[in-house]
């Protein structure tokens, strides 16, 4: 017998890992959302109509941001369950899709007071800044009027006293 490649001394096995996805619970199976989706479609064709419903919930946050996986995923569970089940797949889709249009929404008012509120606070800050430099050029206007009148009472001022008043 040849070896695949030349100079190679090792030869590679394969192992296969069959899962039993019926007696898998759920909080086991991959992290990876997509991955974690198939199987829990693998999971929904298998499981009886009673436990059926937590499999499909956990099969639509699995697959929330992937909705051409998901849809794909349905429509194998559609042509593969009992009537009963097609039912409750058809609810719970619609409830999912429900729940998702309302996070949009919430997600929208969200934004949008997010954007109020910049906006807001952009106006305050702005007025805040004006009123800042009003008083700031007041107060300069105030020092260099009191440096001329003393300056004009008592000819020469004294150093310190300007520094004091510089920094009034």
């Amino acid at each position: 017998m040849t070896p695949a490649c030349d100079g190679c001394s090792e030869r590679r096995a394969f192992d296969v890992t069959v899962l039993d996805l019926a007696a898998t619970p759920l909080s086991t199976l991959s992290k990876h959302p997509t991955l974690r989706g198939g199987l829990l479609a693998l999971k929904a064709a298998a499981t009886p109509d009673e436990r059926l419903r937590e499999v499909l919930v956990k099969l639509f946050e699995a697959l929330r941001d992937d909705p051409s996986t998901r849809e794909f995923f349905l429509k194998y569970l559609l042509v593969v369950s009992n009537r009963k089940a097609q039912k409750l797949i058809k609810q719970v889709e619609a409830e999912q899709e429900g729940e998702g249009q309302m996070q949009s929404i919430a997600e929208f008012l969200d934004a949008r007071g997010f954007r109020r509120g910049k906006r807001k606070g952009h106006a305050e800050g702005r007025a805040e800044g004006r009123a800042e430099g009003r008083a700031e050029g007041r107060a300069e206007t105030q020092r260099e009027s009191l440096k001329k009148l003393l300056g004009a009472r008592f000819k020469p001022i004294a150093p310190a006293a300007l520094r004091r008043i510089d920094k009034a």
